[in-house]
Order: structure tokens, then C-alpha cells, then sequence
């Protein structure tokens, strides 16, 4: 499977900053922030899997199977 890597907005130089969006959003929330704070800072602000431009999440694992696991079902 190949590697998907997530969608990262990237602005300014200087001591990094990190900023994570809420569960319903995107990186596109810490825009004016981001302006804001790269005058100064370098500010990354990532798309979790499956929110925004990042690509979804792939897992051959189903909820039941997380619920209950391989040990559990002997």
C-alpha cells in the first residue's frame, strides 16, 4: 500500500508552532493565525486523514473487529 501523507499548510521562518484542527474542520481554520504568527514563526497546520485535502484513512480494520479482537472470539 503506498504511503499517504497528509495535506501540511506551511508559512513563515523562525521557532516552529503547530496548529491542530478541531474534529469537524480542517487546517483552513488557522489561516488568519497563521498570517498572524509566520511573521515571526514558522507555523504548520496539518488536514487530519480524511478532513480537508489530506487523503482518507485506510485500514482493512472494521469496527467489530476493534470492539472485539482475535483473542476475545476463541
Amino acid at each position: 500500500m503506498p504511503i499517504l501523507n497528509p495535506y501540511v499548510r506551511e508559512a513563515g521562518t523562525g521557532p516552529g508552532v503547530v496548529c491542530i484542527h478541531s474534529n469537524a474542520s480542517s487546517s483552513a481554520q488557522w489561516r488568519g493565525l497563521m498570517e498572524l504568527l509566520s511573521v515571526n514563526h514558522r507555523v504548520l497546520a496539518s488536514d487530519s486523514y480524511g478532513s480537508g485535502k489530506s487523503p482518507d484513512w485506510h485500514s482493512a480494520r472494521t469496527a467489530s473487529a476493534m470492539l472485539c479482537p482475535p483473542q476475545a472470539r476463541r
